[in-house]
């Protein structure tokens, strides 16, 4: 292989590397100024509609305090309600 063949080569693959970067870098900022415009039209819908947004409301009424149990699901350990209460046979050995 010649040194001309080499240098091509090597220019062609430098080339290729800084095409990927350029592709690469504009699909974040497409991607950027997409989310930024949703968040835009999210803010300026919740505006028109009366409403606060969340940093300013609180916590909303849904949201559970991390710790306390949730109405209706059963505590791990616990019996289910409306069974009867047995205690477990051990398993045989196989």
């Amino acid at each position: 292989m010649s040194l001309g063949l080499a240098l091509r080569k090597l220019f062609l693959y430098l080339a290729h590397i800084k095409q990927s970067k350029r592709r690469y870098r504009s699909g974040l900022r497409q991607m950027a100024e997409h989310m930024h415009v949703v968040t835009r039209t999210i803010s300026n819908n919740i505006e028109e509609e009366g409403q606060v947004p969340g940093s300013k409301r609180g916590t909303p009424v849904g949201t559970p305090i991390p710790g306390t149990p949730i109405p209706g699901t059963p505590i791990p350990g616990s019996p289910i309600p409306g069974t009867p209460r047995t205690p477990r046979t051990p398993r045989t050995p196989r």
